[in-house]
């Protein structure tokens, strides 16, 4: 997450917005987002977790959400899925490279 407020200022640029979600409930989103740093939107799935399952990224078992980035197009169509739970830097460099593609198309 830290990653993604480094990059805030691009992804603005680019005219995108930067979203957190999580399964918490929002008075632990805003202590964890303080905690970090972050300053972008943080969006609560609790107590249903429709969102993060409707994106199938809730792990029933566990009731978490995987750590997954959706970069999704000013017409709202879903472009690109980055999976890759243990580099969370690599999700904020992708998401920015991929924006930077879709921006260069448009």
């Amino acid at each position: 997450m830290q990653e993604f407020q480094r990059l805030l200022p691009e992804f603005e640029q680019l005219n995108t917005q930067v979203w957190g979600v999580s399964v918490d409930m929002a008075p632990t989103q805003r202590a964890f987002a303080e905690h970090c740093g972050v300053n972008f939107k943080m969006v609560s799935g609790f107590p249903t977790h429709d969102g993060a399952k409707a994106l199938g990224a809730f792990n029933e078992e566990r009731s978490v959400t995987f750590r997954k980035s959706f970069i999704i197009d000013k017409q709202g169509v879903l472009r690109h899925i980055i999976d890759e739970p243990r580099e969370m830097e690599r999700h904020a460099n992708e998401s920015l490279e991929i924006v930077r593609g879709i921006e260069g198309k448009t």
